[in-house]
């Protein structure tokens, strides 16, 4: 297909997903690893769409990316715990208190987080 190859022809494995359908998931994932620690690390992802889900888990590796494949849902109590980080894509399950340091989701759970990362659609969260 002339297409795919005028889109991805001669371009390393960046630049091809950078050239995708996510190429701006992939743009903020790779911020998102920046913010993170060097060392593989637990990282719940919550976004709409299992689809960016499981992008996301992928493109966060080596860390220890967790997402639900089938649902979208906010995380349960005691899924989370300190040193946890969250990454946030197009989603609206969580929302940062600044005043008192937390996350809040829509099933009711709280926890104490800092942002290490908010832009645009995305935002990742250390859980504290």
């Amino acid at each position: 297909n002339l297409q795919t190859l005028e889109r991805y022809a001669g371009k390393d494995a960046a630049g091809r997903a950078l050239a995708a359908e996510d190429g701006d998931l992939y743009r903020f994932i790779e911020k998102a690893k920046a913010a993170l620690p060097a060392a593989p690390q637990r990282v719940l992802v919550l976004s709409p769409a299992h689809y960016h889900r499981g992008r996301a888990g992928w493109h966060l590796l080596p860390h220890r990316a967790m997402w639900l494949p089938a649902i979208d849902a906010a995380p349960q109590a005691g899924a989370l715990r300190p040193g946890d980080y969250l990454v946030v894509w197009n989603d609206a399950h969580a929302r940062f208190d600044p005043t008192a340091g937390r996350l809040a989701f829509d099933n009711g759970v709280t926890l104490p987080a800092k942002p290490l990362l908010v832009e645009g659609a995305g935002a990742v969260y250390a859980i504290l």
